[in-house]
């Protein structure tokens, strides 16, 4: 079947769209500031999937080569964070990145901590363009994994600085 315009028109002029800046994202931390991040996440990657596979399954030892997937592996989301005026952005995701590996040496040097102590469940809220939410994805057991480095330079005095971090999460739902 051919590509037709008027149809892809007609499915937006029926179905609209979803707008890229309509999000809130929700978390707790083990430690607090939570609504901190919720108002300075300036932006959002959506969980996608990716499957680990046997390559090179051949089923009769010759022939097509087939690679078959056979684990689910969600795929880490990155979300940047605006910083405020005192740091408490920064602060909030050292704590949180201590209490997965103690690197402030609190209960011995690098200890690394039991799971359920640092995960958290989240949920990104995604709105349409009434401002009512369109989809929520609850991302299950997530923490941070990457807290990347923040640039600071002096020729940039008019913007804003700005973290992003890495969230590693179990499974995803979407509802």
């Amino acid at each position: 079947m051919a590509f037709n315009i008027q149809e892809m028109k007609s499915s937006i002029e029926s179905n609209g769209y979803l707008p890229a800046s309509s999000f809130d994202m929700l978390v707790t931390p083990p430690g607090g500031g939570g609504q901190l991040l919720r108002i300075r996440s300036e932006a959002v990657a959506l969980p996608g999937v990716s499957f680990a596979a046997v390559d090179g399954y051949k089923p009769y030892g010759t022939g097509r080569v087939y690679s078959i997937p056979h684990t689910f592996t969600p795929q880490a989301i990155s979300v940047t964070h605006l910083i405020d005026t005192n740091g408490d952005i920064l602060q909030t995701l050292n704590d949180w990145s201590n209490k997965i590996v103690d690197f402030k040496g609190a209960s011995g040097a690098y200890t690394a901590r039991y799971f359920n102590t640092y995960v958290r469940d989240a949920s990104i809220f995604i709105y349409d363009g009434d401002n009512q939410i369109a989809k929520t994805i609850k991302l299950i057991s997530m923490y941070p994994s990457t807290v990347d480095q923040v640039q600071m330079a002096w020729g940039s005095s008019d913007e804003l600085a700005k973290v992003s971090v890495n969230y590693q999460f179990l499974d995803y739902t979407i509802s």
